[in-house]
């Protein structure tokens, strides 16, 4: 379900502005690296 949304966004993304697709990337990227590290520490916490 996530990835579908972000694919539905990067689409949106490229529609109207091909030049931040790079940039959306990079920040999905790195968003998705926060949300694992957040899981990681809760899941260290709750032990």
């Amino acid at each position: 379900m996530w990835v579908a949304l972000l694919v539905f966004l990067l689409r949106l993304v490229i529609l109207f502005n091909p030049i931040a697709t790079s940039v959306f990337v990079i920040y999905a990227v790195a968003f998705s690296f926060l949300i694992a590290g957040f899981t990681y520490i809760v899941d260290a916490f709750r032990k």
